[in-house]
């Protein structure tokens, strides 16, 4: 009897041993239906990573044409622009055509003005002239008019 005992007690034992089996089976099942499930959620993530990835991968296409663009422009102002050389030429270049056409400039205005100054002096002397022979006349007339005894 004792053995029946020890062999029904490790029936029982045996059965709570494979009831909790099954518990643990169904714990299991439960737990790899949601591992597909997080597996299938993964699987859009990473279908939606690569449509991202995509568009990324042509953003960056685009970003380096844009690049090469921005580079021949920036290149091509560097090519046209003038340097501190060329604008330090250019000016003493100009500076030297100022100072010509000052100096071009000054000697016409005193070449004129020694020709007005010229002119009026000629005016003087004609004027100078005038008046001597205005006064002569006058002499003439005041002499006639003394003559005919008229007064003027």
């Amino acid at each position: 009897m004792k053995l029946e005992k020890e062999i029904l007690s490790a029936i029982q034992t045996l059965q709570g041993a494979v009831g909790s089996l099954a518990v643990d089976v169904q714990t299991l099942k439960k737990d790899v239906q949601s591992v597909k499930v997080d597996i299938g959620s993964m699987k859009v993530d990473i279908s939606l990573l690569k449509t991202d990835n995509i568009s990324i991968h042509e953003q960056l296409g685009s970003l380096k044409t844009d690049n090469l663009s921005i580079h021949e422009q920036l290149q091509f102002l560097i090519d046209q622009s003038a340097s501190k050389s060329d604008l330090y030429h250019l000016e003493m270049r100009m500076e030297a055509r100022i100072d010509s056409r000052l100096q071009e400039t000054k000697s016409e205005l005193i070449a004129h003005t020694d020709g007005f100054l010229q002119l009026y002096q000629k005016l003087e002397a004609e004027q100078a002239a005038l008046a001597v022979s205005s006064a002569r006349h006058d002499n003439y007339f005041d002499a006639i008019a003394a003559h005919f005894q008229l007064t003027l």
